[in-house]
């Protein structure tokens, strides 16, 4: 199982601050944040805890944070996660 950490890059939990270039087809953005992939749900609920701007997340979670990219970049772009 993939276990999966947002922190949100304005510092704070809201999805205000959005990143990069519009979707060409959707007109979509992405929300800024950075994504982490854990080995252990320990590890990433710990991490979590650590700051209040971070988030648990799911597979899920992250495609809605990432409307900018199509689906081929987000798939793409998830097996490229940093594990901790």
């Amino acid at each position: 199982m993939r276990y999966y950490g947002i922190e949100y890059r304005d510092h704070q939990s809201c999805k205000g601050c959005t990143s990069g270039e519009p979707n060409t087809q959707t007109g979509r953005m992405s929300i800024a944040c950075h994504v982490l992939e854990f080995t252990s749900k320990v590890k990433r609920d710990s991490w979590v805890n650590e700051k209040h701007y971070r988030i648990s997340a799911t597979k899920k979670t992250i495609r809605e944070h990432c409307l900018g990219d199509s689906v081929a970049m987000f798939e793409q772009w998830v097996t490229c996660l940093q594990i901790i």
